[in-house]
């Protein structure tokens, strides 16, 4: 079913904050970061919907739209030269979740970079403060497998789970809005999510529903 993900490298030094990661073109990344003492970064849905907007405009290396976009601008969006596909996100009170392939040389970084300021000028002027929102630098572990990418996919659909005080986990995070599942179970669209990839590995929509049930209920 599986196979390995084949790697070409390239080293991409941040000498900010004096961290060396090795990405490359076509590979795979699980990336993460949270607010700065673990304080929420999201205080509404528009807060959520914002980040959103922002993982989709800020992901084209052409793009002219600056800071402060509009809505009418998001929906004419087609990206022509992306830094990265997005195959799965999740969007948590004070932390967030890719899962990414870069496209474009640096673009991991580059793309990481564009969202968190665009997203940390939004929310300081919002809420009236200054300073940093996210923690010094995102987290991220590299996927060398077709088997861990899968098995990463549903983790991040589960992340959800842990808002969840109703008996019924599955169906909370099944229409959790501001996660990549409703895209793969075709219960909404999504702009900013290619589920190609994984979906290869599974014959249908229903057999995907039920790799991340038997995740949440421990029957992995």
């Amino acid at each position: 079913m599986y196979g390995v993900i084949k790697l070409h490298s390239q080293l991409i030094i941040s000498w900010e904050f004096m961290r060396i990661t090795e990405f490359h073109n076509e590979g795979f990344y699980h990336i993460y970061n949270r607010g700065v003492d673990k304080q929420d970064i999201f205080l509404d849905i528009y807060d959520y919907q914002r980040m959103m907007d922002t993982l989709l405009i800020k992901n084209d290396s052409t793009t002219t739209i600056k800071h402060g976009f509009r809505k009418s601008e998001i929906k004419k969006i087609i990206l022509q030269e992306p830094y990265v596909k997005i195959h799965a996100f999740c969007l948590m009170t004070n932390h967030f979740h890719l899962l990414v392939e870069q496209k474009k040389q640096g673009g991991v970084s580059d793309y990481l970079q564009r969202v968190g300021n665009s997203y940390t000028k939004y929310f300081n002027a919002k809420y009236k403060r200054t300073g940093h929102i996210f923690e010094s630098t995102f987290k991220d572990r590299i996927i060398e497998s077709e088997k861990y990418l899968c098995h990463l996919s549903r983790y991040i659909h589960s992340n959800p789970h842990k808002y969840c005080k109703l008996k019924n986990k599955f169906d909370y995070i099944k229409h959790y809005k501001w996660s990549s599942l409703r895209h793969y179970l075709g219960l909404e669209k999504i702009k900013i999510v290619d589920d190609s990839i994984i979906r290869k590995y599974f014959q249908n929509i229903d057999e995907y529903e039920q790799y991340i049930f038997d995740y949440l209920f421990g029957q992995h």
